[in-house]
């Protein structure tokens, strides 16, 4: 290709290409949580578990105290004690994406979500729900989060996040029980986080300990609250270098391709 300026538009376009296929920029959702932070089921064991009943170690016991006598811990440590947050308040949550290049980096600006992966299984042990419910297995499932999901930055410095996400903690069939699902929402307003909820699920197909009977109400009750760590120190740092290549380009094509102002003599 002999003639510069022809060199020069392709090179922009080329790079416009890549630009406009840029990944999405990635927020960690990672939040510190309220040690009081708690799950509680009423009905069928009355017990609840709570972050500060653990101690940090990797075989704290958070769960299951009395909801009525919180000083009693239930069982015999063998079977129905368990870590419920092995991680105690320190939450990883999951991620979100937004598109970066929307940020000018001066002001106030709301930028829209685009996508959000949320994982509770190394914040919430499964096998520390078990003892809740007949020990059934279990697992949390999400939602679609809300179409108005955004992101608040001033000056670049993320300031605020609201968002929310339905939450389905399922117990899956065992031998003799039917699957339920106990459902939740997991929301973010400014840096505040909370995954809260007031469910009960009905449960048949068998015949918890000491009742008799059936079907079998269970009221499951999520109160678990804290902060998110990005909002007040992520930073989105002002364009690099190599974003501005393409305005120069198109200055150097623009200069070749300006009429002569010398005048002939």
């Amino acid at each position: 290709m002999n003639n510069p300026s022809s060199f020069c538009l392709l090179l922009l376009l080329l790079l416009l290409g890549n630009l406009s296929i840029a990944p999405a920029a990635v927020l960690s959702l990672a939040s510190t949580m309220d040690p009081a932070s708690r799950i509680t089921e009423y009905n069928i064991t009355g017990s609840f578990t709570s972050i500060e009943n653990g101690d940090g170690s990797a075989v704290d016991i958070d769960g299951f105290y009395d909801i009525n006598n919180p000083s009693n811990q239930f069982g015999n440590g063998t079977g129905d004690r368990h870590n419920t947050f092995p991680n105690e308040e320190n939450f990883s949550i999951g991620t979100l994406e937004f598109d970066e290049t929307l940020i000018v980096g001066t002001g106030t600006e709301i930028i829209p979500v685009t996508a959000v992966s949320i994982d509770l299984s190394n914040d919430i042990a499964a096998t520390g729900l078990r003892p809740f419910t007949l020990d059934s297995p279990n697992s949390f499932t999400f939602g679609n989060f809300n179409s108005g999901a955004s992101l608040t930055f001033d000056d670049g410095l993320l300031s605020s996040i609201s968002l929310s996400i339905p939450v389905f903690l399922n117990y899956l069939p065992t031998l003799n029980a039917n699957p339920f699902s106990y459902t939740a929402e997991l929301a973010i307003n400014g840096d505040a986080i909370s995954i809260s909820g007031d469910h009960t699920a009905t449960i048949t197909g068998q015949v918890p300990t000491g009742f008799t009977g059936g079907p079998f109400d269970s009221r499951m009750v999520f109160d678990l609250n804290g902060s998110v760590n990005a909002v007040g120190t992520f930073f989105v740092p002002e364009p690099t270098t190599s974003s501005l290549i393409p305005a120069t380009l198109f200055l150097v094509f623009s200069r070749r391709n300006r009429p002569s102002l010398e005048t002939t003599k």
